[in-house]
């Protein structure tokens, strides 16, 4: 894995930084309440523990800064983009759908005659995008054609 903006990764420096406020302040809060009376007494009466949950809270508000500056450091994992040379060609299929294609001078029908002729199309050609228009009326893309070229 690599970083697009290495020079992000300084930031993680703030992450135990924010930790240990966090933790001062717990430190504090319980100073607090010891000095007001028992702790065990208190803990019985009071709606929140002593401790208020602030080191969980310190522990996922440094979580969530480290992966922010991770993010913002755009790690990037995979392979190179490469630009290549595309041979083949762009083609459409259409086909009609509206009810003429169901006379069957040719068998099955004309309708299963263009799937059929369809498919072979589609299976003969190699390299070539291929994309699939169907009218009856007006016309419509069914599938455009891919953005990548399949192999």
């Amino acid at each position: 894995m690599r970083f697009y903006e290495l020079h992000n990764l300084y930031y993680i420096i703030i992450v135990p930084i924010v930790f240990v406020v966090f933790l001062i302040a717990h430190r504090r809060r319980v100073k607090t309440v010891e000095g007001m009376g028992n702790a065990g007494t208190l803990d019985r009466f009071s709606t929140k523990k002593i401790g208020g949950g602030i080191l969980a809270q310190g522990a996922i508000v440094s979580a969530a800064l480290l992966f922010f500056i991770l993010a913002l450091s755009r790690p990037q994992a995979g392979t190179r983009l490469e630009p290549i040379q595309v041979t083949g060609s762009d083609l459409y299929i259409a086909i009609d759908l509206s009810r003429s294609m169901t006379v069957e001078d040719v068998k099955p029908n004309r309708l299963e005659r263009a799937k059929i002729s369809a498919l072979e199309i589609v299976h003969s050609l190699r390299g070539d995008r291929i994309g699939l228009i169907l009218f009856a009326g007006d016309a419509f893309v069914q599938c455009p054609l891919p953005m990548i070229m399949m192999r």
